[in-house]
């Protein structure tokens, strides 16, 4: 079985620092900047956390709500929250500030300047048969898998070291940003056994 790579639907507005690696005028040049961190959590699809622990609400951004108290969630909130942790967990962020800083949480109320690849819409969802693992020379790698019939490598980050424990022609379904032939996984949940 080989890999089909399918693209995964964008989500207006979230990162607009991503769409300046054209000619025209990057819109983050216009905004404050603001603090620095690595976001260590998603709370939803527009909130995260970051490791200096300021929490942070995504500005220009409407996901649906995470269940709260009494009332359940909105549908495809889990769906929502997935995508932004596929897109910015683990990842080295700067916040960069349009008007009012704070809400009255304490929120940042910010845009999302990632440290993304250049190529950040390569997000690609792949299926294929696990091959064989070996170690990382990668930085923030904790192993890379092969995938059986195709040339593409995954490699499994720090905070989804429990995957490299992942059998060999296990059946899978993978999500993440590819860059130079590797699949990033940064996350437990970007890899699912289809088995």
């Amino acid at each position: 079985m080989g890999m089909r790579v399918g693209r995964e639907f964008a989500i207006a507005g979230l990162l607009i620092g991503l769409a300046a690696c054209s000619a025209a005028k990057d819109p983050l040049d216009e905004l404050a900047v603001g603090e620095r961190g690595r976001v260590v959590r998603v709370l939803d699809g527009d909130a995260l956390v970051l490791d200096t622990g300021q929490s942070v609400r995504l500005v220009g951004v409407e996901a649906p709500a995470a269940p709260y108290r009494d009332r359940e969630g909105d549908a495809g909130f889990e769906e929502a929250k997935r995508i932004l942790e596929d897109m910015v967990l683990g990842r080295e962020v700067e916040l960069r500030y349009g008007g009012l800083t704070r809400d009255r949480y304490d929120r940042a109320l910010a845009h999302n300047a990632a440290a993304l690849p250049p190529e950040a819409e390569r997000f690609q969802i792949v299926e294929g048969v696990a091959g064989a693992m070996q170690g990382s020379e990668e930085r923030f790698a904790v192993c890379d898998v092969a995938l059986q019939g195709s040339p593409l490598i995954l490699e499994i980050g720090k905070s989804a070291a429990e995957l490299c424990q992942l059998p060999e022609g296990a059946k899978i379904r993978a999500r993440g940003f590819l860059r130079d032939g590797r699949l990033e996984i940064s996350h437990p949940l970007n890899l699912e056994k289809l088995d």
